[in-house]
């Protein structure tokens, strides 16, 4: 039961650590995305 219990509390973390990750990457990808988004608006507003 102790290495059960330990295994699951190793896969929590590690899926935390998953998690936290994605949430990372997905918020770098959105922050990209609105840089593009109001660079492509400074070129519209230019013209």
């Amino acid at each position: 039961m102790v290495a059960l219990h330990a295994f699951i509390v190793d896969f929590t973390g590690f899926f935390e650590k998953c998690v936290n990750f994605i949430k990372r990457y997905i918020f770098l990808e959105s922050v990209q995305k609105g840089e593009q988004i109001l660079q492509i608006k400074k070129v519209i507003k230019g013209r």
